[in-house]
């Protein structure tokens, strides 16, 4: 879940706008008034990643990113005009950048 410094800067991330499109409107309320406050507090954080939590929106992004890169993994297998090193390498770094680590 983000960090409080993290929803202080008020970052437009894919996670925040799923939550709001999932959101109740008492929900909604949280997510557009809390993230981008500089004196944000833990409790405030919290209102956030519960809102998070209940909405699935970290689910929902996952399988965003999941289907994503299958997507351009089936690209490169029978589309791509690259070298097969080149193919490779975009799967290590697909691979990589996909992977969820914490």
């Amino acid at each position: 879940m983000p960090l409080r410094d993290d929803l202080r800067d008020g970052k437009q991330t894919a996670l925040i706008a799923v939550a709001l499109d999932r959101a109740d409107p008492a929900q909604r309320r949280i997510l557009r008034s809390s993230p981008g406050d500089p004196n944000l507090d833990n409790a405030g954080a919290e209102r956030i990643r519960a809102v998070l939590a209940d909405t699935r929106a970290r689910d929902a992004v996952e399988e965003l990113i999941e289907d994503r890169c299958s997507q351009a993994l089936a690209t490169l297998e029978h589309a791509a005009p690259f070298p097969p090193a080149a193919i490779a390498v975009l799967r290590q770094l697909a691979a990589a950048t996909s992977r969820r680590t914490t």
